[in-house]
């Protein structure tokens, strides 16, 4: 019986080993440099798969494209393969981790914004075609990327002539920008986003700062820079402080992308922001909005400090000093979700005052009233006001919009604060 079970598993191995080798082929053992040299000396293409660990699409081509046997023909006589991991993860073992940097500069160079992407390099190491998404089948794929192998097809080259002959053709550049953002191909994109605002720049009634705002959504690109060195004038289009709060929400989201792990679970020390160095950076680099990106990483502190047993709250004085200076800046559900973590952390009944004052004023900002409320009642529980509380509650309850989930909540807050147990 061992014997059997053993031949069996044998032959699975075999089976796989076989499937592994009948799919693509992929380096496993060369950085950058050493694949496009290796592609130089055999005269192949590369073909590099740019993937994420969480990208459901990514998955689906390596588990049902790559190992098919008409992809492994195609793909393993004319190109060199090699898979990028683009993210990074705890789990990574040390071939990934030898690729962080390479991947870095391949993001960056390429402008890679989507998942997969799939980048096609000439022998000589020039990018010459480009695509983006999952395919259903191998043949398919294999037929979208035989383009790479033909000139008058390759989208880097087609692009190039694009260009040349595009000059002041504005029509032209907006027919190239379309395929550029199909291809989510954002170094392209940014490049004929430029030509165009300058092109709008010189006609009458001009739309260059609408048009820039359009495409102004990372803070390296140029349209973004360009909104930021004209924020009178679309702030006058748009409304008061709309283009600093663009700018820093923007930087915002770029800087603490690379602290998700500990944004997710701030009671590890790993990866930790030093909030000071990142709004002194922002700050010199987008002067013109300091007190709005300051704001912004503030806020984004303190509302951490909450839930991290690491950490002390951000105190009363810090907070309520906070607000005060920045009331023109947070909107009402930001004053709601610091009265909501005082409430869930505090027993300073002055700290809790305070957070009452912010629930009731987030709600006549025009917060959720059926949340603002809630909030509201737990807070005067909180501070002993228990007949105000129950009101609050009970008209919660009365609602027309209130969905059932809220409704059950409510009710056992209701009798938990007839009980005289705690809600928080």
């Amino acid at each position: 019986m061992k014997q059997s079970i053993n031949v069996l598993f044998f032959l699975c191995c075999c089976v796989v080993a076989a499937a592994q080798q009948e799919g693509i082929r992929f380096e496993q053992d060369l950085n950058w440099q050493q694949v496009k040299e290796k592609a130089r000396a055999d005269n192949k293409y590369i073909f590099v798969d740019c993937f994420t660990t969480w990208c459901g699409p990514c998955k689906k081509m390596s588990k049902e494209v790559f190992p098919q046997k008409e992809a492994g023909d195609f793909f393993n006589a004319q190109f060199i393969n090699v898979k990028v991991q683009m993210d990074v993860t705890k789990n990574d073992d040390t071939t990934v981790k030898a690729w962080y940097s390479d991947a870095a500069k391949i993001a960056e160079q390429y402008g890679i914004t989507a998942y997969p992407t799939f980048l096609f390099f000439s022998p000589d190491g020039r990018l010459v075609h480009r695509l983006v998404g999952s395919t259903a089948t191998a043949n398919e794929f294999i037929d979208r990327a035989a383009y790479a192998l033909d000139p008058k097809r390759q989208y880097y080259t087609l692009l190039e002539s694009g260009f040349k002959n595009a000059a002041n053709d504005t029509v032209q550049l907006h027919n190239l920008l379309k395929q550029a953002r199909e291809n989510y191909d954002a170094v392209t994109t940014n490049k004929l986003v430029e030509l165009l605002i300058t092109a709008k720049e010189k006609s009458a009634g001009s739309d260059a700062v609408l048009f820039a705002d359009s495409f102004a959504n990372r803070s390296a690109d140029y349209a973004f820079k360009y909104i930021a060195n004209n924020a009178g004038a679309l702030d006058k289009i748009k409304e008061k402080d709309y283009t600093a709060q663009k700018i820093s929400k923007t930087v915002i989201g770029e800087a603490l992308a690379k602290y998700m792990d500990y944004m997710g679970a701030p009671d590890s020390a790993a990866n930790k922001p030093d909030w000071d160095a990142l709004i002194n950076k922002y700050t010199a680099q987008f002067p013109m909005f300091a007190a709005m990106i300051d704001c912004g990483f503030r806020k984004e502190q303190y509302l951490i400090s909450f839930r991290s047993r690491n950490e002390q709250p951000v105190s009363r004085q810090v907070l309520s000093g906070f607000i005060k200076k920045n009331r023109g800046s947070l909107v009402a559900s930001d004053l709601a979700r610091f009265a909501s973590s005082v409430f869930k952390t505090s027993t300073d009944k002055n700290y809790l005052s305070e957070a009452l004052k912010w629930g009731e004023d987030a709600l006549k900002s025009g917060y959720d009233k059926i949340n603002g409320t809630i909030l509201i009642a737990n807070l005067n529980y909180k501070l002993g006001n228990k007949d105000i509380a129950l009101g609050l509650m009970e008209q919660v309850l009365l609602e027309k919009s209130l969905n059932n989930y809220v409704k059950e909540r409510t009710e056992k807050a209701i009798t938990a604060m007839k009980a005289g147990t705690a809600t928080w």
